[in-house]
């Protein structure tokens, strides 16, 4: 590390620099920051949670991490690694759905931030289906959302009534013979 003390200025008046340039804090060109290692994370339902509980909130586990830049996924729940403004993410299938024997009233699924704040929430309503189905139905959404660092996000399910059949899916082919994935994943907009 040192200082930068040399100085050439071309015809034209702009500062050039030949060789490289490492900057310890952030650097803003034209009022605009440009953040180093930008936190961003992805993660992928491989293994199939089934017969997921009723009546009572579930967590979706992501266990594969296909990209993580600042090991901020641990055990499915993300935590903040910095204060920032950060765009959230998921596409979740599921299947299996009970409508006949004491059937569901609705699943609501979505992003818990810390222990008391929803957001992004989908809902899955019974009357979707006129018999129980093994067809997959998936939900996404995004949001914005202001984080402190620490902060942490979960994603959940919550099916209320119903017997305990509903399954979260991996890849899956879909009914318009699209592929699917359940993916969770977010990036820093801005701190």
């Amino acid at each position: 590390k040192g200082v930068l003390w040399k100085v050439n200025f071309s015809s034209d008046g702009n500062q050039y620099i030949d060789k490289n340039l490492y900057v310890d804090n952030d650097v803003v060109l034209d009022g605009h920051l440009q953040l180093r290692n930008t936190p961003i994370f992805e993660a992928s339902c491989f293994t199939q949670q089934t017969n997921l509980t009723t009546d009572t909130e579930v967590q979706l586990l992501f266990a594969t991490e296909m990209i993580d830049t600042t090991s901020s996924l641990s055990s499915s729940t993300f935590t903040a690694p910095l204060t920032g403004i950060y765009m959230f993410y998921y596409t979740l299938s599921f299947n299996q759905f009970d409508i006949s024997s004491g059937p569901m009233s609705y699943i609501m699924c979505g992003l818990r931030k810390n222990a008391d704040e929803y957001f992004c929430v989908s809902r899955i309503d019974d009357k979707e289906f006129t018999a129980d189905t093994d067809a997959v139905v998936s939900r996404s959404a995004s949001r914005i959302r202001r984080m402190s660092k620490g902060d942490t996000v979960k994603v959940f399910f919550y099916q209320e009534g119903g017997d305990a059949q509903v399954d979260f899916k991996t890849h899956v082919t879909a009914i318009d013979g699209n592929p699917r994935s359940s993916v969770f994943g977010r990036y820093l907009i801005t701190k």
